[in-house]
């Protein structure tokens, strides 16, 4: 049966990374036609201090319910009823609020509902006039239309169950909208993703999909595809593998090599320590990013409750990015 399951993990292995040569319409995937191509890239935007303190290589981390929002695999091991939610305050007053539950299910798997919503915050609205009552400002005549307020959001139903004591699967049906309110669309998208666990040092390997939608959409003459990401992770105590392991402390290093369809290959690094599993300090750093880099945080567990906080460092005076989240476990 091991030997049936391992080789399964291969190949699902082989075929995602197969993935990044086909489109999400099934076509060759042209790696310098598709730079930049991609919409929808609020989708792209990562949820909860864990993973984004540890420069986005979450891959591998399960165990807790932001594991919907970047490896459904992830939530498999759990036995409790999580519930979270959290806080990004973007730049340019974008604000991106996320809500998800596990349900654990004995003997049938565990089941998921997640769900984001973005805040562009308010745009002021204008046109060339046709004639009529208008403006000056710099010399250009324009008319002014009132304050609007785009937004997005997604809603994800989620399945995940351990199909032994070392591998675990797991898939996200979710449906993405964007309200630019002079227009706006709405698809349905696909992640999915496994986690090996080699049992010994927390060894763990990875492999996901993001974003797989279904349809090429269009606004007004322009078409786009959803922001198709595969991922590969890794990460182990190397307390542990160094020989030096404490029932009290753990030092997790994890490293991820991402293909988004938009964009070259990156390498997200990330470290946690852990203390009791009750505190956790975590830093990373994000490699091929135009002006992303360095990301920070901590988190703090007492009675059911999770805390954490993670900071992320932007340059090209974008400044930075903080993030907030609460999770109970039941």
């Amino acid at each position: 049966m091991k030997r049936i399951i391992n080789g399964f993990y291969i190949i699902v292995f082989i075929t995602l990374l197969q993935g990044p040569v086909f489109s999400q319409g099934g076509l060759i995937f042209d790696d310098f036609e598709k730079v930049g191509q991609a919409g929808f890239k609020f989708l792209s935007i990562g949820v909860g201090t864990r993973n984004t303190a540890m420069g986005g290589a979450g891959a591998t981390n399960e165990g807790d319910a932001v594991s919907l929002f970047w490896n459904p695999a992830g939530v498999a091991s759990m036995k409790t009823i999580t519930t979270y939610v959290g806080h990004t305050q973007w730049f340019a007053d974008i604000s991106q609020t996320s809500l998800s539950a596990v349900l654990p299910v004995a003997n049938v798997g565990n089941f998921g509902l997640s769900f984001t919503y973005m805040d562009y915050g308010n745009i002021e609205r204008t046109a060339i006039p046709s004639g009529g009552a208008s403006s000056w400002e710099d010399g250009i005549a324009y008319v002014d239309l009132g304050i609007i307020k785009p937004s997005a959001l997604t809603v994800g139903l989620s399945y995940s169950k351990a199909l032994t004591d070392r591998f675990e699967i797991g898939g996200t049906l979710k449906y993405a909208y964007e309200n630019l309110v002079v227009m706006n669309k709405g698809t349905f998208a696909i992640d999915f993703g496994t986690i090996y666990n080699a049992g010994v040092h927390d060894l763990k390997i990875a492999v996901v999909m993001q974003h797989f939608g279904f349809e090429e959409l269009n606004y007004i003459n322009q078409g786009f595809i959803l922001p198709l990401t595969f991922r590969v992770g890794f990460s182990g105590d190397i307390l542990s593998l160094s020989g030096l392991a404490s029932g009290t402390n753990k030092i997790i290093l994890a490293v991820e090599a991402v293909k988004p369809i938009d964009y070259s290959e990156r390498i997200h690094l990330g470290m946690e320590y852990l203390y009791n599993d009750m505190i956790a300090l975590r830093a990373g750093y994000r490699f091929n990013y135009d002006s992303e880099n360095i990301t920070l945080g901590f988190s703090v567990k007492y009675m059911g409750f999770d805390i954490g906080y993670s900071f992320a460092n932007f340059t090209n005076n974008f400044g930075s990015v903080n993030r907030f989240d609460l999770q109970y476990y039941f």
